[in-house]
């Protein structure tokens, strides 16, 4: 799932998707029972595209991707976090 909107000079892209991970617990010092679980943990990922007005070209891009939590509150402190520190970087340097 994703959405995102282009303005004159800037860009940015949202996408959320699951992430599978694997969990695995074995018994004592490696013996006995084990198990393991799939655990579907959703991720969202932030793009932010910089474009010069005039020729269109990218100049800058951001990223940044967490895991996300079920609390929408703690998601919104993550993005402001996330936006923060991706606009640390910014405006790029020339070289």
């Amino acid at each position: 799932m994703g959405f995102g909107k282009k303005l004159s000079g800037l860009g940015w892209r949202i996408a959320i998707s699951p992430c599978v991970g694997v969990k695995s617990l074995a018994g004592r010092g490696g013996f006995g029972d084990s198990m393991t679980t799939v655990e579907n943990t959703p991720v969202g990922t932030l793009i932010v595209d910089v474009f010069d007005g005039q020729s269109k070209k990218l100049v800058w891009r951001g990223t940044s991707t967490e895991t996300l939590s079920s609390k929408p509150e703690k998601n919104e402190r993550k993005l402001e976090k996330a936006v923060a520190d991706m606009f640390k970087k910014f405006p790029p340097t020339q070289g």
